[in-house]
């Protein structure tokens, strides 16, 4: 009131900072949240009370819980393994009562729990805010360092096999040092005492002795030598078998010829029950061989007086070959480690007896070459006994029969061609094609592989890489360099976790073994079934303006047995459609002048081209009104960015089967 009249005062503030802080403000809490909602490391916040506050989409990830579950929730409830729970409780409440904190500031390693009750590795640094009350606030940063963990224990196993596999070698280094030095000095000092023999001091029989004993140990030295030679040629996969048929008890009277001297020398018997056992497809020397090892070990391990039995089993596919002895036996400690090429055992009497060590592990190798393996039953002090087991036709024998080729079998099936050196996987392979309706061609060696790719044209490749020569990436290189093989689809299977390599040598899959028969036979039939309608190859049209694209589908296709037809962009799209009336058409929707909307519609308006089944390819992101204008004309819509090269070709031979499928239906109504 001024002189008794009411007046009115109007404060006007300039706000224009206080505005563009505020937006500031605004702009940088989004910027903040976007780091946080775009974080590969999971961010978990709790309050003084335990309790989750906020959750971001990698803690999502990483624990399994959904922000708007597990928001408000105790955190030690949800995320901490019941035995760790006590812990946290304790040292939150010990930072609430003290301000200590030993955790803050450092990066732990300890373990989470995820929704599912699963316990797994992480890895956590916690840092200390403040609420907006003053109240303090942790903020967790979490890592799931379970591939990491997986990756150090499987290093630290690697390191410790590498550790006791260089100590085997030094010890059967040292070993054979000796092993060759001992019949090798023998036969330099028998011959020396001889030249040296100028007076004729020794008489006609102390020769003859001193030729005898450089006889033995020449023969003892060559042994141990073709013993090493032998397994290095099986370790490098250079060991080849002369397959034949083969008599065994012709076998077993040869190692008897050889071996009963000694067993005579030890007053050792040896019975031999093999009536009625027959002939098998083996080596005969590699047979010989493995029978002899085992024979000459049981005699030199049995005492004076003792027995050794040689027992023959023919079963329905295989034939077993047993030794058994009365010797000293075998601690079963010790029974896993009788194979292995750079072990001896040094128990009881074998600590003296001769050999490096190798006769049972090359035993075991040539075993496993004719597809068979060898067991042992063992007691110590009472004896052991070594059984052979061999098919009646290895692997190796039946894999050899050829399988003819395409163009002169009676045998419609599609052909597969399967590299692979090791005889028994490469007999599962062949009998997982053959239920999955393939037929299988083997190839033991890249060099065969190569060879045989030109010679018979499998619609399929499946490749090892650990091959004998030539290995599998260079088998795989070549193949893709060669015009008459290149379009061939290869899938690698092996040990190796390669895969990235793989496909980028142009391998169309990768399997690491064991491999999944199912999985496999599902993925050669999605590049191979319906590659053919009937007797015609299925032809696709590629409707694309990019270069490239195109390019890039050709080199998809084509290997996966697709004819492919070209155009560029959506007016010569609808031309060659319909002249050459394609079984599919691959389609993008973005290309100028006429788009793939138009070609779509264009199609559809034509009798000749509307049942063709369209898929459309694209990278555009399709609204409701782009779905409305292709009208339910397509068969299928694929993002670009997302598709694999596999993907494209399941998903193509997927929309054939359906379209043969349905048009045998209509036939049979």
């Amino acid at each position: 009131m001024i002189d008794g009249q009411q007046h009115s005062v109007a404060i006007v503030l300039d706000i224009t900072s206080r505005k563009k802080a505020e937006r500031a403000l605004a702009g940088s809490q989004a910027r903040l949240q976007a780091i946080i909602d775009t974080s590969l490391t999971a961010i978990v916040t709790m309050d003084n009370q335990g309790v989750i506050t906020d959750w971001n989409p990698q803690a999502e990830a990483t624990f399994g819980w959904p922000r708007r579950e597990i928001v408000g929730k105790v955190l030690a409830d949800t995320i901490i393994p019941p035995q760790y729970r006590g812990a946290h409780r304790a040292g939150l409440a010990r930072y609430l009562a003290s301000g200590e904190g030993p955790v803050l500031g450092n990066v732990l390693e300890l373990t989470g729990l995820g929704k599912d009750g699963r316990e797994f590795p992480i890895e956590l640094a916690i840092s200390l805010a403040s609420a907006p009350g003053g109240e303090p606030l942790f903020v967790g940063f979490v890592r799931d360092i379970t591939t990491r963990k997986e990756s150090e224990v499987a290093i630290r196993d690697l390191n410790t096999e590498l550790q006791i596999a260089t100590q085997h070698k030094s010890e059967f280094l040292a070993n054979m040092s000796h092993e060759l030095r001992t019949p090798l000095n023998a036969i330099l000092g028998f011959s020396e005492l001889m030249l040296d023999d100028t007076s004729d001091r020794y008489d006609a029989k102390t020769r003859q002795k001193f030729l005898a004993q450089i006889n033995s140990s020449g023969k003892h030295l060559l042994s141990l030598i073709n013993d090493i030679l032998d397994l290095s040629k099986v370790e490098a996969g250079q060991m080849t078998l002369n397959l034949e048929t083969v008599s065994i008890v012709d076998v077993v009277r040869e190692v008897l010829s050889i071996i009963e001297p000694l067993a005579t020398k030890k007053r050792i018997r040896i019975s031999a029950d093999v009536a009625g056992a027959g002939q098998l497809d083996a080596d005969a020397g590699k047979l010989k061989q493995m029978l002899l090892n085992l024979v000459s070990n049981a005699v030199k391990f049995t005492p004076e007086v003792g027995l050794v039995t040689i027992e023959v089993q023919r079963l329905q596919n295989a034939i077993e070959i047993s030794v058994a002895d009365t010797g000293i036996g075998i601690a079963e400690s010790d029974l896993g480690r009788l194979f292995k090429e750079f072990l001896q055992l040094e128990t009881g009497a074998g600590r003296h007896q001769e050999g490096t060590g190798l006769g049972l592990a090359l035993t075991k190798r040539l075993a496993e070459l004719h597809g068979g393996d060898i067991g042992v039953v063992s007691e110590p002090g009472k004896g052991s006994t070594f059984t052979i087991r061999l098919p009646l036709r290895p692997a190796d024998a039946a894999l050899r029969a050829p399988i003819p080729a395409p163009a002169t079998s009676g045998d419609a099936r599609p052909l597969v061609l399967v590299v692979e050196d090791n005889h028994q996987a490469a007999e599962l392979l062949v009998r997982q094609l053959d239920g999955g309706g393939f037929r299988a061609e083997v190839a033991l060696s890249g060099t065969e592989a190569l060879a045989k790719a030109r010679e018979i044209r499998p619609i399929a490749i499946t490749l090892d890489i650990l091959l004998p020569g030539i290995d599998g990436w260079d088998v795989l290189e070549q193949l893709k360099r060669d015009e008459a093989t290149r379009d061939i689809p290869v899938v690698v299977i092996s040990v190796l976790d390669r895969p990235e390599l793989g496909r980028a040598l142009g391998a169309m899959d990768y399997f690491v073994k064991p491999v999944d028969g199912k999985a496999l036979l599902a993925r050669l039939s999605e590049y191979t079934f319906m590659s053919r309608v009937g007797t015609e190859v299925t032809r696709v049209l590629l409707v694309d303006d990019e270069p490239a694209n195109l390019q890039w589908l050709e080199g998809v296709l084509k290997p996966a047995g697709f004819s492919v037809i070209s155009a560029h962009g959506g007016r010569e799209g609808i031309d060659l459609a319909r002249e050459n009336l394609p079984h599919l058409i691959l389609l993008d929707l973005m290309m100028p002048n006429v788009s793939g909307f138009d070609v779509v519609e264009a199609l559809h308006e034509d009798e000749a081209t509307r049942s063709i089944p369209i898929m459309i390819l694209t990278a555009k992101d399709l609204t409701d009104d782009d779905k409305r204008l292709l009208n339910g004309h397509v068969a299928a819509i694929v993002a670009r960015r997302s598709t694999a090269a596999t993907d494209l070709v399941g998903w193509l031979n997927r929309l054939m089967a359906a379209r043969r499928g349905s048009t045998l239906d209509s036939r049979a109504g």
